[in-house]
């Protein structure tokens, strides 16, 4: 419990600190809905099908001119196996597909880190252990600032920043000084687990989150339950990260189920 304690704390009060630094920073912006992190990310086949039948339409990855886009995620994605890993690898598979040029900041102390992934060059930045997962590293990027220095070399036309994290709070922070589209993808309900741990926090924790999604471009999230939470709240520009079936990897086959019967 201790252990979900400093994790909670750490999470609001780097929420806070952003608040505090974005009120220099912020500026208003245009709705940014380019259909770049909205394209399919994973097999078309299953994922068509299955969009198809529900009235959803796909635009192709062609549909939109080649964007540059530096993706700022944490915990890294390339050095375990998990759901959140693997839609952030195959999200950039199919930018690659779309023509995008990505560069890619993660936090990463091992000193054999890969330095690209399917062609895009990863930037591993120093970073500390995570109070409640050790063997996760997160960052601020306070000593190297490696995300405005990108900004400005690479000159992206979008930041991407999963959260909640502390990278996702620097790179938001930085988007906004350099005015930079941002659209942040939010993995983790840290409202619903305040609410089972902490409910003294609740009230904070939805406070924070929301202040924080509403100054960025675009939300996503990775289920229609957690954009229905994230209105309730009063977070606007939502949309879901649509989930995928990778079936040349899982070999399924996409077929017609009938049910029959009296």
């Amino acid at each position: 419990m201790s252990a979900n304690l400093i994790m909670i704390s750490t999470i609001l009060t780097s929420l806070l600190l952003l608040n505090v630094m974005s009120a220099l920073a912020f500026q208003p912006y245009r709705m940014f809905h380019n259909g770049a992190f909205l394209r399919n990310s994973n097999q078309e086949s299953a994922e068509r099908f299955f969009l198809q039948r529900s009235g959803v339409s796909i635009p192709p990855l062609d549909e939109t001119n080649p964007l540059r886009v530096l993706l700022c995620v944490e915990p890294t994605p390339f050095n375990y196996i998990s759901g959140y890993a693997n839609r952030f690898k195959e999200m950039l598979i199919y930018l690659k597909k779309a023509g995008d040029d990505v560069r890619v900041v993660t936090p990463d102390n091992d000193p054999h880190a890969p330095t690209q992934y399917n062609g895009y060059p990863i930037t591993s930045i120093p970073g500390g252990p995570f109070p409640a997962y050790k063997l996760v590293t997160v960052s601020m990027d306070v000593k190297t600032r490696t995300i405005p220095k990108i900004i400005q070399s690479f000159k992206p036309n979008i930041v991407h920043a999963s959260v909640p994290s502390l990278i996702g709070i620097a790179s938001l922070f930085w988007a906004k000084r350099f005015k930079v589209p941002v659209v942040l993808s939010y993995h983790t309900d840290l409202i619903a687990y305040t609410q089972t741990y902490f409910p003294i926090l609740t009230i904070l924790s939805r406070f924070l989150v929301r202040t924080m999604l509403n100054k960025a471009d675009l939300v996503l999230c990775t289920s229609p339950q957690i954009k229905e939470s994230l209105n309730k709240i009063g977070v606007q520009r939502v949309d879901v990260w649509r989930k995928g079936i990778n079936t040349k990897v899982s070999k399924l086959k996409v077929c017609h189920i009938v049910y029959s019967g009296t």
